[in-house]
């Protein structure tokens, strides 16, 4: 699962080093989405019970920080959103955050397991 792209309500001034942590509640409804539920199955997550909760589960590299100037609701996997500095989030992405205009898009690197 592509993971390049975390959304925040603040921009921070941190640049470096983090944690990636699992909430301590499932967002249930999130099983309905065909995107999320695809993605979670090709990595074993079968059932909102199988997701961790309340954890650490991956380090990351913040590289920057982009101010969501706009949404961009398409059909299909066209759904995306583009930030201040130009960068544009979509596909996989886009369905597995909260994007409205006013949040912030972190830019992750040498987040473990992905391409």
């Amino acid at each position: 699962m592509a993971y390049s792209v975390d959304e925040m309500t603040f921009a921070g001034k941190h640049r470096g080093p983090i944690t990636i942590h699992a909430g301590k509640t499932i967002d249930k409804d999130a099983f309905n989405s065909l995107a999320i539920y695809s993605a979670l199955m090709k990595i074993g997550i079968k059932s909102p019970i199988d997701l961790p909760k309340g954890a650490v589960i991956a380090t990351a590299n913040l590289t920057e920080c982009h101010k969501i100037t706009s949404d961009y609701y398409g059909m299909y996997e066209q759904e995306n959103t583009s930030t201040d500095k130009g960068h544009l989030i979509q596909g996989d992405e886009w369905w597995f955050g909260n994007y409205e205009e006013g949040r912030y898009a972190w830019q992750l690197n040498d987040v473990p397991g992905t391409s």
